[in-house]
C-alpha cells in the first residue's frame, strides 16, 4: 500500500506501556486484538475474527500512561487478510472529551520517544 489515506497521523504502538484495545461482540465476549497503530480518529489491529469493512463494532481502549479507559464504538474502514490473520483499519466514533484524552495520550508518547 503505497498511499497513506488517513486523515490523522497515527502513532505506531510500542512493545512498552501498550495501549489495550478490547473489542466484545453482541453478547460483551471479549474478542482477541493486537493494537498495532493509534490516533485520535482511527486505530489499526490484527485479530484471528473476521470482521466485514463498515461493520461497527463496541470497544473499550485502556491508556496506561494517562490511566484513561474509554468505552465507543468504531467502524471497520480497511480490511486486509493473511494466513490465519486479518489486519484492520478502523475509525473511532469519540466524544470531545474522549478526543482530548486521546490527543493527551499521543503527545504524551510522542515526547517520551
Amino acid at each position: 500500500m503505497d498511499e497513506d489515506r488517513r486523515k490523522v497521523p497515527r502513532i505506531d504502538i510500542g512493545p512498552k506501556k501498550r495501549p489495550e484495545l478490547i473489542i466484545s461482540d453482541k453478547n460483551y465476549n471479549r474478542i482477541p486484538t493486537n493494537l498495532i497503530n493509534l490516533s485520535r480518529g482511527g486505530a489499526g489491529f490484527l485479530s484471528r475474527e473476521s470482521f466485514s469493512v463498515n461493520e461497527s463494532v463496541r470497544l473499550t481502549l485502556l491508556l496506561p500512561e494517562t490511566r484513561r479507559r474509554i468505552i465507543t464504538k468504531g467502524t471497520i474502514k480497511h480490511k486486509e487478510e493473511f494466513v490465519g490473520l486479518f489486519g484492520y483499519g478502523m475509525e473511532l466514533h469519540l466524544s470531545e472529551e474522549d478526543m482530548t484524552a486521546m490527543a493527551d495520550y499521543i503527545v504524551l508518547s510522542i515526547s517520551k520517544v
